[in-house]
């Protein structure tokens, strides 16, 4: 902020001697011993002249002192006007700060405003990221068996139960049946050829299982 300066014109008066009593005393002696008609009329003119001096300068003395107080006083009213103007200036300025400190506080409170609003659209959407990903957020119903994880573990039990239902399909295919013959007269039961199975006489029971 630029510094504010008050500045009012002096004049320089020269003043007239101050006046003082009127005084005419020797002149009004001078005028008592007149004794002859050149004498009194010398003696009322000088002190009609001293008295005529002492008046003008004392006219002189108010006139030129009536002029200072004048100038005084149109000093005094330049520097109130000037005062006022520095006032006004400041005010001016002080004005133009508070509305460039209002939009500031405006802005910045919109701007928060703003990144409240984008980090909690930014925590939904991470919750519900998690909820598609994990579930066990409680956002949405059915999420613990609709989500990615859930249906990746789907995926890989029914791959496990798809590998084994191949395995044992590649099992059976190279199994051959066997031929069976039954000795009547001894009762005994033989098997000729196959591949892939096995029988077995436990308890009088036939078994079967399957070779690896």
């Amino acid at each position: 902020m630029s510094p504010l300066f008050l500045y009012a014109e002096r004049k320089v008066i020269v003043m007239a001697a101050q006046p003082v009593h009127i005084d005419i005393n020797q002149q009004i002696q001078d005028w008592k011993k007149a004794r002859y008609g050149r004498q009194v009329r010398s003696a009322n003119v000088e002190a009609l002249t001293e008295l005529q001096n002492q008046m003008n300068g004392a006219v002189d003395y108010l006139v030129e002192k009536g002029e200072t107080v004048d100038q005084a006083a149109k000093d005094v009213q330049l520097v109130r006007q000037e005062a006022q103007g520095a006032v006004d200036h400041a005010n001016e300025i002080t004005e133009e700060y508070k509305q460039y400190a209002d939009t500031k506080l405006a802005e910045t409170t919109e701007q928060r405003q703003l990144a409240e609003t984008a980090k909690e659209e930014a925590d939904e959407s991470a919750l519900l990221s998690e909820s598609w990903a994990h579930g066990g957020t409680g956002t949405r119903p059915g999420e613990d068996t609709n989500n990615s994880e859930y249906h990746s573990q789907q995926s890989k039990t029914q791959a496990d139960r798809a590998k084994d239902e191949a395995d044992r399909a590649s099992q059976y295919s190279q199994i051959t049946a066997p031929d069976f013959y039954l000795d009547i007269e001894t009762g005994a039961l033989y098997q000729k050829g196959g591949a892939g199975v096995d029988f077995v006489v436990a308890d009088a029971i036939l078994y079967w299982k399957i070779v690896a």
